[in-house]
Formats: C-alpha cells, structure tokens, sequence
C-alpha cells in the first residue's frame, strides 16, 4: 500500500510544471546515482566448496575404521539429538537398496538385553512422519530404511568445517 502512494506521489509530481530558473541544469544523467553493489556474502564463498555449484568435487577420503561389530567404543555424539556414528565397518554393508538392508539384520531387535548386543533401532524409525507421524508401525518407516543417510562411520578426521555446539 505505502509503494502504491509513493508511486502516486512521484508521479504527480513529475507531471507538474517546474518552475523556469536562470542557472543552467546538469544533464538528468549525472543526478541519478549509481547504483551499489549489493553487500553480503559473494556466491563464491558460500557452501563448504568455495567453488562454483557447477564443480562435482571429489570427496575427502578417510581411513574408517576396519574392525567388524562390536570391534571398537561408541563415540559421542557431535551434538544433542545428532545421529549416532557407526563404530564399525559398514563398506560390506553397502549399498542399502529395498532388497537388501544388512543393518536390519542385527539391529531390528526389541531391546538391549546386554552390553554386547548391537544398538536397537529408536522406535522412531517406525513412525511414518508424512503419512501417520502418530503411529508406529511394525516395519520401518520408508523415510528411514537407508540408514547411510544419517549414520555415517567412525574415522579419525577433523570437522571438514568449524562446530559451534
């Protein structure tokens, strides 16, 4: 509403006559200012790359761990909430299609019954946020069967960008 009245306001007063003075006018050119750089961040520097979003960067590789389950301690988690790291070698694991989920095999029990049974998959992972986010079901959820997505393994490698937590 106010760039309508502005809008108005510029225009009535550009259509009406403007007094004739004695000193010469500079050219209409020279009083539009020119316009500024816009300030922020540039493209370039955005992203963990600091390249174009063109480029395909080849990835950072680490030296995972190579023990097999139960081979190594669980390390804490990066932040409240974030998903647990797998403390062991996932490579023969992957990758996880809809015809085979390995991690199912030894993960989708009830409970912990001892300190070496492997970690139960959250009743979270049962619950269909988009369709029925008060249900658990008895199957995984769709949103929640390719564990790689969150779950990352173990390597002894610095944060590829700065932590605030």
């Amino acid at each position: 509403m106010n760039r309508i009245l502005v809008a108005m306001l510029l225009c009535s007063c550009a259509s009406a006559p403007r007094p004739q003075s004695a000193a010469p006018q500079p050219p209409a050119a020279a009083q539009v200012p020119a316009p500024q750089q816009p300030r922020g961040t540039p493209d370039s520097a955005l992203g963990l790359t600091k390249g174009s979003v063109a480029d395909v960067p080849e990835p950072l590789h680490w030296a995972y761990t190579k023990d097999g389950p139960g081979g190594n301690d669980v390390l804490p988690r990066g932040y409240p909430q974030a998903p647990p790291r797998v403390p062991h070698d996932v490579s023969d694991y992957l990758p996880i299609t809809l015809a085979r989920n390995r991690c199912l095999q030894c993960h989708q029990i009830a409970q912990k019954k001892t300190p070496e049974d492997p970690t139960p998959i959250p009743q979270s992972h049962y619950v269909d946020l988009r369709n029925a986010p008060g249900t658990v079901r008895k199957e995984l959820a769709g949103a929640r069967f390719v564990c790689s997505s969150c779950h990352v393994p173990q390597a002894p490698a610095p944060p590829p960008v700065g932590n605030g937590f």
